[in-house]
């Protein structure tokens, strides 16, 4: 896990692969409790956002809302990470806020 120390978000980075097998890096930050009742407004949004895209992660304490961006790792470049960190800290903080009325940083 790493923190964004502008936006104080935290992100995690998994290790995945495309459907020809190579390697991706993914960003995620959590954004709050998932409610069923916003998933349709999550996945109209997901079209009308130019990064990352809504999800949904289990957690010990339930579903949560999170915001992902991913890349090839051979192709994603320091200047490329850091402006997804940011996009995502901003788009999460803005559904935070918008499900909790608080950012939970």
């Amino acid at each position: 896990k790493l923190r964004d120390a502008k936006f104080g978000k935290q992100f995690a980075g998994l290790t995945l692969k495309d459907i020809d097998g190579s390697p991706l890096v993914a960003l995620y930050t959590e954004c709050g409790a998932a409610d069923a009742g916003r998933y349709e407004w999550a996945l109209k949004t997901n079209l009308r956002i130019p990064f990352g895209a809504f999800a949904l992660r289990e957690t010990a304490q339930g579903a949560k809302f999170v915001m992902v961006d991913a890349y090839l790792r051979e192709a994603a470049s320091i200047h490329q990470l850091q402006r997804s960190i940011e996009m995502l800290a901003k788009r999460a903080d803005a559904l935070e806020a918008s499900i909790s009325g608080a950012d939970n940083a």
